[in-house]
C-alpha cells in the first residue's frame, strides 16, 4: 500500500478541472472519525483520556489536582514538640562556667548524648561501639 498525504482545504466549490476525490478517516481502532472544521479539540473530546485524566487536566490549582487522583492535603511538618513524625525537642543542658573541669565537660557531653538518644535522633551505643582499651587523654585549655 502506498501512503498519501492529504491537505484538507477549504473552497465553496471545485475549480475548473480540479480532481476531487472523497475521503474517508479512520482512527487506529478503525472506527470511523468525522472530520470538522473550526473547532478546536476540547479536554472533554480528548480521545483515550481517562476521566482521572480529565480532571487533571482542568484542575484549576495544585488543590484542585491532588484532589482529581486522590492525593488530599501535602503533608506539613508538625511543630517542634514530642509529636509523632516532627521534630523533636531534646532536654535542655546546661552550659559550662568553665572550660577547666573535666568531669563537668564529660558530664555535659553525655547529657547531650542522652538528650539526642532519647528525642530518637541518635541510637544508643552497643558493645560493639565501646573501645576495647581506655586511653587517657588530658583536656588542655588555651591560656588567656
Amino acid at each position: 500500500m502506498t501512503a498519501k498525504q492529504v491537505r484538507f482545504v477549504t473552497n465553496d466549490e471545485p475549480f475548473d478541472n480540479q480532481n476531487v476525490a472523497e475521503l474517508a478517516a479512520f482512527d487506529a481502532a478503525g472506527k470511523p472519525v468525522t472530520i470538522t472544521g473550526g473547532s478546536a479539540p476540547t479536554v472533554d473530546t480528548l480521545h483515550g483520556a481517562t476521566d482521572t485524566g480529565r480532571a487533571v487536566m482542568k484542575a484549576t490549582n495544585a488543590a484542585a489536582a491532588r484532589s482529581a487522583i486522590g492525593a488530599g492535603t501535602p503533608y506539613a511538618l508538625p511543630a517542634a514538640g514530642t509529636a509523632i513524625g516532627g521534630v523533636k525537642k531534646a532536654t535542655a543542658v546546661a552550659d559550662l562556667a568553665s572550660a577547666a573541669d573535666t568531669a563537668a565537660i564529660i558530664a555535659t557531653v553525655n547529657a547531650v548524648l542522652a538528650a539526642f538518644r532519647a528525642s530518637g535522633a541518635m541510637a544508643a551505643p552497643t558493645s560493639a561501639d565501646q573501645p576495647s582499651e581506655v586511653q587517657s587523654a588530658a583536656i588542655v585549655t588555651p591560656q588567656q
